[in-house]
This record gives structure tokens, C-alpha cells and sequence, in this order.
């Protein structure tokens, strides 16, 4: 069994009607937004964006690069190095030998089980708060359609009374 050292995932966003923007500008944008989060490192490159983020369970730094395409939509695509979970995974591992005393046979199917779920649990809460971040930062820009709903439709939508 395997695990991937790397985990590639593409976003699309739509981008507002009024807005033309060059890739440039948008990883410029994004780069300046960037930097109000917890991130390591954080470096803007000619066609993309990479940093570190120990924003994971367990504090684990993960290095991220951030790459831009305009086509009908925003893509981006989030390329995340896992060498330092898959070291992580092999500590756990260790730490689980030492203190089992199992046979071989449990200690296997044991390892098995958490090095697995450990990692899964890990690419899920790394993957989900990149995620959370990028929306919100794609939010914050002048380029993301903007909410047109007036308060009066906000506060109809917000009461139960009403189907």
C-alpha cells in the first residue's frame, strides 16, 4: 500500500461579469490577501503562489503551491506536498511498536488501521482548511460576483414563518 507525496486539487470560482482580470493581477490580489492568514514562507512566483501551513491536525507543515489558469472560470489548483505526514506516519508507526505488545500478526493489522486513518484524517483537515481559506480570500476580491440579495430578501429568507 501506498500513499500519494503529493495531492493535487483544482477549484473553480466564478469570476463577476465586469472583471477582465490578468493572471498577474489575480495572483498578485491573492498574494497580498495571503498575507493576513497564518502562513510560512510565503512566496509569489512568476505563475503561482507557495507557502507553508501548519494549519492541520496536529501542527504538521505542509508545503502548498497555488497555481492560476483563467479559462471560462478561475481555476486553481492546489498542489500539496505530504513528505511530512508520510514522516509523521512512520513516527506514529514507530511509537505504536514500541508500546504494543502484540503479536506480529495484530500488530500488522493494527498498523495497518492507523497509519491509514491517520493519514486519511490528516489529508481531509489540510485539504478542507485550504479549502475554507482560498474561498475566502477569492471572496475578499474584486473579483468574486458580489452578494445581490438586499436585506429585505435576506431577512425573508432568514424566517421560518415562511415557506
Amino acid at each position: 500500500m501506498g500513499f500519494p507525496a503529493t495531492k493535487t486539487v483544482k477549484n473553480n470560482f466564478e469570476l463577476a461579469d465586469d472583471v477582465n482580470p490578468k493572471q498577474v493581477t489575480i495572483i498578485n490580489t491573492f498574494f497580498d490577501r495571503l498575507q493576513n492568514y497564518n502562513l510560512e514562507k510565503l512566496e509569489k512566483e512568476t505563475d503561482s503562489i507557495s507557502f507553508i501551513s501548519r494549519n492541520s491536525l496536529f501542527k504538521i507543515p505542509y508545503a502548498i503551491k497555488l497555481s492560476f489558469a483563467i479559462k471560462k472560470k478561475l481555476e486553481i489548483t492546489y498542489h500539496i506536498n505530504m513528505m511530512e505526514l508520510l514522516k509523521s506516519c512512520v513516527i506514529v508507526a514507530i511509537i505504536a511498536a514500541f508500546f504494543s505488545s502484540m503479536s506480529i500478526e495484530r500488530f500488522i493489522i493494527l498498523f495497518v488501521l492507523l497509519v491509514s486513518g491517520f493519514y486519511v484524517f490528516n489529508v481531509f483537515v489540510i485539504e478542507n482548511g485550504l479549502k475554507r481559506t482560498i474561498n475566502e480570500v477569492f471572496k475578499k476580491t474584486s473579483f468574486a460576483e458580489k452578494d445581490t440579495t438586499i436585506s429585505e430578501q435576506h431577512s425573508w429568507m432568514s424566517d421560518t414563518s415562511r415557506c
